[in-house]
């Protein structure tokens, strides 16, 4: 992630992708493009970000590279949420489709934050609990905090649950989403997501 410091991220991106591009890599910029993209997501640009990431997709699609495109589709899914958007919800299923082939943990981590955030901008704050406590599980057991530059973001997801549930009712979802198989983990979250 860019940890904090946007501009000198997003410098980096654009001179690699620069090189890169006069190299013919074009899997590797559409890789650094997604990660352009999502800078562009933390810094507000939310027009620039989805520019960046559906022509990265494009190419992460075309390349069937299922690691990539699960980060990417992730990254996207972020933008179409924080824009109200409907084409999150695709995005979402489409995400757990590709992840289902990259099993990568990070992601998956990734995926659950974002799905809780999804559910409960739906109003589905136990929902949401449940699969935010299951990502948090997750992170823990795969060694991969929160990135700093999404404590914010995650911070205010649990002030919002918590303020939308009571105490109880917050910590009987938080145990049902820690005690959710990883194997069990895409099947739970696409089951949710798909009924919100």
């Amino acid at each position: 992630g860019c940890a904090g410091n946007l501009d000198a991220c997003e410098r980096h991106y654009r001179e690699a992708i620069e090189v890169l591009r006069e190299l013919g890599e074009t899997t590797t910029v559409a890789i650094l493009q997604s990660n352009l993209g999502y800078a562009a997501y933390q810094r507000g640009d939310l027009p620039r970000a989805r520019e960046l990431l559906h022509e990265s997709l494009a190419v992460q699609r075309a390349a069937a590279n299922s690691a990539h495109l699960a980060i990417g589709l992730i990254y996207l899914a972020a933008v179409e949420i924080q824009a109200g958007t409907p084409e999150a919800l695709a995005l979402l299923l489409e995400a757990c489709s590709a992840l289902r082939r990259d099993e990568n943990m990070q992601h998956l981590a990734r995926l659950l934050e974002l799905a809780a955030r999804w559910l409960a901008s739906k109003a589905r704050p136990a929902e949401a609990a449940e699969v935010l406590a299951a990502s948090v599980s997750l992170r823990e057991y795969a060694c991969y905090p929160v990135d700093a530059g999404d404590h914010a973001a995650h911070d205010a997801l649990v002030h919002v649950l918590r303020s939308a549930l009571s105490e109880a009712s917050f910590a009987l979802s938080s145990a049902r989403g820690r005690a959710i198989a990883r194997t069990a983990l895409l099947d739970t979250v696409e089951r949710m997501i798909k009924q919100a």
